[in-house]
């Protein structure tokens, strides 16, 4: 979630405590947009039913979110949105003095291959580098692997 405030652009949990004071300015769920464009009628009507915010199409087909911020208009696409949350979570690991720029993501192995090249443009707005991006439950297995080969028998 990501909201739009007079001076500010929240993101993450500070989202839910002032969503019912400022819904037309928070972007909910952004990951559900990538990949649709201005074609994608069905699916954008259906979206619309569970966001408050609008939606605008671009000069290139894409779809962009219009929001309100210090007065004026702006008009944010769906991958804009992304590496503002992706650099938000990279200010994070710099907290905890984890300075490289490199990242692994996950996706549903459902996504399309256009909604994995909307993930990767993200990345390249946020300043990052995508060493590879796995499905998610190839994720969940690595994670066991390295976690937990203690519980694991030898054979």
């Amino acid at each position: 979630m990501i909201a739009y405030q007079q001076q500010e652009r929240l993101i993450g949990d500070p989202v839910k405590t002032q969503i019912k004071r400022n819904f037309k300015n928070s972007v909910l769920f952004p990951t559900r947009f990538l990949g649709l464009n201005a074609q994608c009628a069905a699916q954008l009507e259906l979206e619309k039913r569970f966001i408050t915010h609008n939606i605008v199409p671009m000069a290139n087909n894409k779809i962009a979110f219009e929001v309100t911020q210090t007065g004026n208009k702006h008009v944010f696409s769906v991958e804009q949105v992304l590496a503002f949350y992706m650099c938000k979570l990279h200010e994070f690991y710099v907290k905890d003095e984890v300075t490289t720029k490199d990242i692994v993501l996950t996706i549903p192995s459902y996504a399309s291959n256009v909604e994995r090249q909307a993930l990767l443009d993200a990345i390249d707005i946020a300043g990052l580098k995508c060493l590879r991006i796995i499905n998610e439950s190839t994720a969940i297995c690595y994670n066991y692997g390295f976690f937990r080969k203690a519980d694991l028998s030898a054979e």
